[in-house]
């Protein structure tokens, strides 16, 4: 991801709420495990976590455990690093690390996920235990320190890491929302030096496909023109770069998670569900507040869940179309109300639907799209209003296939706004003085 899209990652509210709580549980004496996915790179989290930390004036010590001489004893060791002196030879425990004088406020173990299998489980224990010695010291003077892990655990899940007393347990889960990358996608657009048009169809179309990815929003926003085939390709190379397979999907137990139909109920969990968590660490699952827990599309292009994949890019287009479209009509029955007066829908004909009759007859604006065609393609009196037509057949279809649940083209949308840009500059009422 460039420099520039994590910028913007870095300014949405989620991920700054998800920094300050982080720093909060540390200015609280609570040691901190911070679990990201594959897809979040933990360098770059690791700086917005720093620049808070100093902010908030913290003294802190990074360990880098990749290049320890020895990995036996890990509270010994991490006394050595550090130039403890042991009370004596014998207490070389974390009770005497946590008594030592001169320790920072925040000692940062880094590189545990690199570790072999039984060194990193004794390093995960060391903080797990130094959360447990630590409450015995309330009561102190001074300030306890804390322990600080930030994992990528995509070889670690199950995580059977939990918060106590004095251990946080973090996850990047449930954010950024799908608004915040619309939020994110209106910013791009703006500060972008090409003036691309296409920004207010982006900004619905990827965050509503991409799910909370913006490694894969960013690559596909840098295409020149979003098309569904340039789409399938973009995504058919990010499977091959992530080594997804349909073999591996499922082994980590990506039909389970389909068949259990999870979806949004009004809240976010804290953590990735059990049966989601190797997904979720491979960046093959991901939760957000609008659509609850979904596999990523690369995910589901793997699977040949093509119909799911097409869902995402509806439910993305019909959140941008199905307002402007209804608004378009609003638009066309106002006009020919000024022009035919208030009974223009029933006056010549009537609806085949007794219901939609007694719509209109209430209001002419409430007349839809089927029949406001039908009326201007066949009723003698409204001839003058055809010429409205290459606006008023696309809008039409456009309608029809969303309320379908079928995707409309960009071009053919595009169409719809540039006819209905002449409409309106034509058919504008005059302003009352």
């Amino acid at each position: 991801m460039t420099a520039y899209f994590l910028d913007l990652l870095a300014q949405l509210p989620s991920v700054r709420a998800f920094i300050r709580n982080i720093t909060g549980d540390i200015g609280n004496q609570r040691s901190v495990v911070v679990l990201l996915p594959l897809t979040i790179d933990a360098a770059w989290f690791w700086s917005l976590l720093d620049a808070e930390l100093w902010r908030r004036q913290f003294l802190v010590e990074q360990v880098d455990l990749a290049h320890l001489v020895s990995y036996d004893a890990p509270a010994e060791t991490l006394g050595e690093t550090l130039h403890v002196r042991w009370p004596t030879p014998a207490a070389r425990d974390i009770a005497s690390l946590l008594s030592s004088e001169g320790l920072p406020d925040v000692i940062v173990l880094d590189g545990i996920e690199a570790l072999e299998s039984a060194t990193r489980d004794a390093w995960l224990r060391l903080v797990v235990q130094w959360a447990q010695v630590s409450q015995n010291l309330v009561g102190r003077s001074s300030p306890t320190p804390v322990l600080c892990a930030i994992l990528r655990p995509a070889y670690l899940a199950p995580i059977t890491m939990e918060s106590d007393v004095r251990l946080a347990v973090h996850w990047w889960w449930g954010f950024p929302s799908v608004l915040e990358l619309k939020l994110l996608c209106r910013l791009a657009g703006i500060e972008s030096s090409s003036g691309r048009s296409d920004t207010e169809w982006l900004e619905h179309l990827l965050p509503a496909l991409v799910g909370n990815d913006v490694f894969l929003l960013e690559r596909l926003w840098a295409m020149s023109a979003v098309r569904t085939d340039q789409i399938e390709s973009c995504i058919r190379e990010l499977a091959q770069e992530r080594g997804w397979t349909n073999e591996k999907l499922r082994q980590w137990g990506a039909a389970q998670l389909m068949s259990a139909n999870i979806r949004r109920n009004g809240s976010l969990a804290q953590a990735p569900p059990g049966n989601a968590r190797i997904l979720w660490a491979q960046g093959a699952a991901h939760t957000t507040v609008e659509y609850g827990i979904e596999l990523h599309p690369t995910a589901l292009y793997v699977l040949g869940r093509r119909t799911e994949l097409d869902h995402r890019l509806w439910r993305g287009q019909a959140e941008l179309l199905l307002p402007a479209l209804d608004s378009i009509r609003l638009d066309i029955c106002s006009y020919l109300t000024r022009s035919y007066g208030t009974e223009w829908p029933v006056k010549w004909f009537k609806p085949e639907h007794s219901d939609e009759e007694a719509a209109v007859r209430e209001s002419p604006l409430a007349c839809q799209w089927g029949y406001l065609e039908w009326l201007i393609k066949n009723c003698p009196h409204l001839s003058r209003e055809r010429r409205w037509l290459p606006l008023i057949a696309p809008a039409s279809r456009a309608r029809n296939a969303i309320a379908h649940f079928r995707t409309v083209s960009r071009g053919d949308y595009e169409h719809v706004i540039e006819q209905y840009q002449r409409f309106a500059e034509r058919t504008r009422a005059p302003e009352t003085p």
